[in-house]
């Protein structure tokens, strides 16, 4: 009797370890890359906070195309207003913002967030409706070909 257990119990022990270093892998995998196209940074250019009118500008196309166009909710997004604009680098120190190019960081590089910009957007419309979409942050960059472009949306 105790044949038959102890090799249902080394059986389970196997698979149970199997199953654990394959989750274990997977989990690996997707953390280390959480963002699916994130720019080279080869390709971004250097910008300063001197280059803040022309973000402002540019989210003026960017947030309907990203926000508004296609989209069932478009209409909650059509009013917006910028909480921060400013390069990711900016952020280090300042207690509500720095997480964000930890973020940065983890999901695309160093480099990357280094030559990257913290766009956070309130969208009034959805007070009420619905908490977390009141908020979005956003980060995006310049590079050579595309020019402003936005690489990452959360909400």
């Amino acid at each position: 009797m105790k044949k038959p257990f102890l090799i249902l119990m080394l059986i389970s022990v196997v698979i149970i370890s199997i199953s654990f270093a394959v989750n274990a892998d997977s989990d690996t995998t997707s953390s280390e890359k959480k963002v699916e196209d994130c720019p080279e940074a080869s390709d971004l250019l250097d910008t300063t906070i001197y280059d803040r009118d022309v973000v402002v500008e540019t989210l003026k196309t960017l947030i309907p195309e990203t926000y508004i166009n296609g989209d069932e909710y478009g209409e909650y997004y059509s009013d917006w207003s910028i909480i921060t604009a400013r390069p990711l680098p900016m952020t280090i120190g300042d207690s509500v913002n720095d997480v964000y190019f930890e973020i940065a960081k983890n999901f695309c590089g160093k480099e990357v967030a280094n030559k990257s910009w913290l766009i956070r957007l309130n969208f009034p419309k959805w007070e009420g409706v619905s908490d977390s979409n009141m908020e979005s942050q956003i980060f995006m960059a310049k590079s050579k070909d595309k020019g402003w472009y936005l690489w990452y949306r959360y909400h």
